[in-house]
């Protein structure tokens, strides 16, 4: 990590004789507000770059290809659930200045807006056109449009709308060597033409043409027939059926492994006129899930499951009262199956038969949505030391066989005794669940390999995917398992084409042919839980405001109507969250326990002015604190009560 520290250092001297305008850091608070995501895992980064343009990042990708040291990863809203944004290397942060609406073109239907842009934000916009961003993720209010491109985001109503990849019209990227260079869907003349450049761009169109030409009968007997395709170097969809070519299907779902994405043009939907939601209950989740493929029938825009558990949690915590008299009367398990179009007597005539509760008010609509939403903070809630994690948590099998699937699923976590819960997308066969695990507790650690190699095996069995739409990041060993060795292979050429020097987000998907520098097994990177475990566990439960912060991101909303948090909204700095600064405190936590010294009471603990041995991290953590209006509204609306002003 030294050594990482010192490149960047070189690189940000070297960066500032350049055009670059935009912000950088090495600061220890500004690198632990970005060491972890919504995963289970922690990776400290050596410093963090804040661009502002297309320019700015020019500049970055130009200076980096000098200093061969240099590791870069585009970050967004840090919602990712595999460790896509964490990196040991320079974090490209996005999400606080590159985030412009750059044109709309209301008549074509189309927007193109910077990668930092947040969906709800965007959509807030959009709305007084009357169109939308088609994908509906649950994370909408602090995700990034770059990171949904990112990860290939699919969300609710993807069986109608599909993923984020069916949407894109063309995508600005920077490539390797610093060159500027707009993806779209070319004609089999314009590719040619555009194959004749004699820059990296026209080498680049060339091999990626003979990657898939090679591989044509291999993509045809390997690739799923999923709705729910593959995400990320998706070689089965750059050559369409009528001879166009689009590389886009590389870029959406590569992480951030191929180029940085500086600009994204969307195709718009318009806002239906009129929805219908209709809230089933269950005896039994299974059930709720056998019902599903009857459901489909009437052609629904989404179909959503959520577990006894979440729906038992969720009774817990301040949401009930605003959904409690929506709900069909029970405990058990719940569809919300709605639809949507511009005739509401064609959407009544539709839902007709099915039952349950019927609504057509948009608030209580929300309200309900907001139950299925926040079903990963509720899980977060869970009592005790285990708490549900991601890890194996958006598995896709095809609809038919989820209930049988499933039934094998839960046979494996109960044989694991574990509690777990779930929740998703059944209309298109795709599951969250997540086992409850003390990733604190090296017995459970050890519940990791053996549960994430079952799980892989099962979908495999049932003619699915291990990632169904949170993309792949510290999972991409089991990439060969699903896709065969010789289209592994045809992935490290495209990565080879595009970042032959393996230094954009490198350990993620695969490693250009060549390198030895492959994707670390998902038990070799550090996880969050493990440096939990170097504080005692009687200090963790006193200063459980911070360390139960489990990473959902809530807290980095930026609509000024969401009361959590003020001062990061004023400030645009992670440090600034309760997830940043819960984040701080459990590190500093851990420092304080390796010198040996007591944090069971904060003057004696924390020694403010003490700079012995030349520390400045706790200075950093109190400035962070420092920044606390104390309003008191994590408390109340944060998914798992992080409490800063208590801190």
């Amino acid at each position: 990590m030294l050594a990482e520290v010192e490149a960047v250092t070189d690189f940000f001297e070297a960066l500032a004789r350049t055009s670059f305008s935009g912000e950088v850091t090495s600061s220890e608070a500004a690198r632990f507000a970005v060491a972890t995501d919504n995963s289970i895992y922690q990776v400290l980064p050596a410093g963090v770059v804040h661009p502002r343009s297309t320019a700015d990042v020019v500049a970055l990708m130009r200076t980096a290809a000098t200093h061969p040291r240099i590791r870069l990863c585009s970050r967004g809203g840090g919602t990712s659930t595999n460790g896509q944004c964490l990196t040991h290397g320079l974090v490209i942060d996005h999400s606080r200045h590159h985030d412009a609406l750059l044109n709309l073109d209301v008549a074509g239907r189309r927007v193109t807006v910077a990668p930092g842009m947040v969906l709800e934000t965007l959509n807030a916009q959009l709305a007084a056109h009357g169109l939308q961003v088609a994908p509906t993720l649950s994370t909408a209010s602090r995700a990034t449009i770059g990171g949904m491109v990112g990860t290939d985001a699919a969300g609710k109503g993807s069986r109608v709308y599909g993923k984020t990849s069916e949407h894109i019209e063309s995508l600005e990227v920077v490539l390797a060597d610093g060159t500027v260079w707009t993806s779209r869907a070319m004609t089999a003349a314009e590719f040619a033409w555009e194959s004749e450049r004699a820059d990296s761009v026209g080498s680049l169109l060339r091999r990626v043409l003979a990657i898939v030409e090679a591989n044509q009968s291999e993509i045809a007997a390997r690739f799923p027939r999923l709705t729910r395709f593959l995400a990320g170097y998706n070689l089965a969809r750059v050559r369409q059926d009528d001879g166009s070519i689009n590389l886009n299907w590389l870029l959406a779902g590569a992480e951030g492994t191929l180029a940085v994405i500086t600009a994204i043009t969307l195709r718009l939907i318009p806002i239906p006129a009129a929805k219908r939601l209709v809230v089933l209950r269950y005896p039994t989740f299974a059930a709720a899930l056998a019902e599903a493929r009857a459901l489909i029938a009437g052609q629904p825009q989404a179909i959503e499951t959520i577990d006894e558990l979440v729906v038992d949690l969720a009774r817990q915590s301040p949401l009930w009262a605003r959904i409690n008299h929506l709900l069909p009367p029970g405990t058990g398990p719940l569809n919300l199956v709605q639809f949507v179009g511009d005739d509401a007597a064609q959407l009544e005539q539709a839902a007709a038969g099915l039952g349950g509760i019927q609504l057509t008010a948009a608030g209580d609509i929300a309200a309900c949505w907001d139950l299925r939403k926040a079903g990963v903070g509720l899980l977060g809630k869970l009592p005790g030391a285990r708490k549900p994690v991601a890890f194996i948590e958006d598995t896709v099998v095809p609809p038919e066989q989820l209930a049988a699937y499933v039934g094998e699923l839960r046979a494996l976590l109960d044989g694991h005794g574990l509690r777990y819960g779930m929740f998703g997308h059944v209309d298109v066969g795709c599951l969250h669940v997540r086992p409850a695990l003390d990733l604190s507790d090296p017995e459970d650690v050890a519940k990791l390999r053996p549960l994430s190699d079952a799980v892989a095996a099962l979908t495999l069995k049932y003619g699915g995917l291990l990632w169904g739409e949170h993309g792949k990041g510290f999972r991409s060993e089991y990439l060969p398992l699903f896709v065969g060795e010789q289209l592994h292979q045809a992935f490290r050429a495209i990565k080879g084409a595009f970042d032959p020097h393996n230094r954009l987000n490198p350990g993620k998907l695969v490693a250009p042919c060549g390198c030895d520098e492959h994707p670390p097994a998902l038990d070799a990177v550090p996880l969050r839980g493990q440096f939990d475990a170097q504080i005692p566990r009687a200090t963790r439960e006193a200063w459980a405001s911070a360390v139960s912060c489990n990473g959902n991101g809530a807290c980095h909303a930026p609509d000024p109507h969401v009361v959590m948090c003020p001062s990061s909204k004023i400030t645009k700095d992670r440090i600034h969250t309760p997830k940043g600064r819960a984040g701080l405190v459990r590190e500093w936590l851990r420092r304080v326990q390796a010198r040996g010294e007591s944090a069971r009471h904060v003057p004696a603990g924390i020694g403010w002015q003490s700079t012995r041995d030349g520390e400045t991290f706790t200075h950093e953590v109190k400035a962070a604190l420092d920044g606390c209006l104390a309003c008191k509204a994590c408390s109340g609306t944060c998914p798992v009560q992080v409490d800063v002003p208590d801190l």
